[in-house]
């Protein structure tokens, strides 16, 4: 697991193509849960939650693999793949009919995919089998082409499509391995960012180290700095004590 997810940690698309990437995939699995005609908002986010839910007790649980970032657990689906695939045409949108995640993949669905990504890296099957079946529970000597069925089945995916929309490289591991992957065991740089910790913070120019300061984590610092760019004043919601209010120091 550690090495599928450093190899796409490094694909780094764009929001458009993960976008894209990201609802072909949740429809597929939609579609091999039988879930169509009626793919509503409440299914969307069980695809989600069951390809993407790395760590369900962390409020940034949900990984963006293909992006390298962790997003709100809390209804990713809505909030991701069914808002971007039901309101108005998008590079996400061409591949289904109508341009909506409703009306179901095309047939040239993966062929659009693999178009889009032009020129771009893409992910190994086996990385995609890794992040898709990380719960699977696979009998004692299983190997590479059982994950490869089984991605298949999950995805309701034929060998044509799946090659379109990854490589053949190998991971360099065997499939199983022991103990078992767990979010905590993996690198601290590849386990959710904490939110917002509070307390002591050492190494700040010009703090004292006994001074309470708040230290926020990078994804929400550039939140932050993004919208004290784009306007006069921003508003921050949150429990009490986690720092809305703390001056800024280095300003």
């Amino acid at each position: 697991m550690e090495a599928a997810l450093l190899e796409l940690h490094g694909l780094g698309y764009s929001t458009q193509l993960v976008s894209l990437y990201e609802s072909y995939l949740t429809a597929k699995w939609l579609d091999a849960g039988g879930f169509y005609p009626d793919p509503d908002i409440s299914r969307v986010n069980r695809a989600v939650e069951a390809l993407f839910l790395l760590d369900p007790a962390h409020e940034l649980g949900r990984i963006s693999p293909f992006r390298w970032n962790w997003r709100d657990r809390d209804s990713s689906g809505r909030k991701t793949i069914w808002n971007i695939t039901t309101r108005g045409r998008k590079l996400a949108t061409t591949i289904f009919g109508g341009d909506d995640i409703r009306g179901g993949l095309l047939p040239n669905a993966a062929q659009t995919v693999h178009n889009a990504l032009a020129g771009r890296a893409l992910p190994s099957w086996q990385s995609l089998a890794c992040l898709i079946l990380r719960d699977h529970n696979f009998p004692a000597g299983s190997d590479w082409p059982d994950a490869r069925n089984a991605l298949k089945a999950v995805l309701a995916i034929n060998d044509s499509d799946l090659d379109l929309i990854t490589s053949q490289a190998a991971l360099g591991t065997p499939l199983l391995g022991s103990p078992e992957w767990s979010v905590a065991a993996l690198p601290a740089a590849l386990q959710p960012p904490g939110t917002v910790a509070v307390g002591p913070v050492q190494g700040t120019p010009g703090v004292p180290a006994s001074e309470e300061s708040v230290a926020v984590d990078a994804r929400v610092e550039r939140m932050l700095r993004r919208a004290l760019a784009s306007y006069a004043c921003i508003l921050l919601v949150g429990p009490p004590g986690t720092g809305k209010g703390e001056p800024p120091r280095d300003r």
